[in-house]
């Protein structure tokens, strides 16, 4: 799921008086984030995203991605798991000539989705060796190992 925002905001939007956007989400998990400056803005103009009170990208409070001519993207892993759903694009623009654009993407996959790929693929055998330590008879554990890797393979944790 991509989750884009297309920002214009206005010249002299000062950061005391910053222009807010709303980008709406589903629960999940963050992973990618992606923020586009075309060219125009001469470091001029910034943006940063909260998850309702609290400043999430960039990390650190107070500061803002800014750029000129160039796409800032980078892997993240963070979880919206409250609702409201939505992430709030703070943004400001200290130009006094020109609006300027910045384009958010935030990417993102299910909670269970996102899991599965990056939990390594369990191997059949490992699966029947942990089946093995458990469990007594041959017939069981074959059977058992069967219904195991049906399973994982359903949920995409194994291929």
């Amino acid at each position: 799921m991509i989750y884009c925002a297309e920002i214009t905001t206005p010249y002299n939007t000062q950061k005391s008086n910053e222009k807010v956007t709303t980008l709406d989400v589903d629960k999940g998990m963050v992973y990618r984030i992606e923020i586009q400056f075309p060219p125009g803005p001469a470091w001029l103009s910034g943006c940063r995203i909260f998850d309702q009170l609290t400043q999430v990208f960039p990390k650190t409070m107070n500061e803002y991605f800014i750029g000129n001519s160039m796409l800032l993207s980078y892997d993240e892993l963070y979880e919206v798991k409250s609702m409201p759903y939505e992430f709030y694009i703070h943004t400001y623009n200290t130009s006094i000539h020109y609006d300027h654009k910045c384009i958010v993407r935030i990417i993102m996959e299910t909670k269970d989705a996102y899991m599965s790929k990056i939990i390594p693929a369990l191997a059949y055998q490992d699966i029947t060796n942990m089946l093995a330590a458990t469990q007594g008879g041959a017939i069981e554990k074959s059977e058992a190992a069967k219904q195991l890797v049906e399973y994982l393979s359903k949920r995409r944790v194994i291929t």
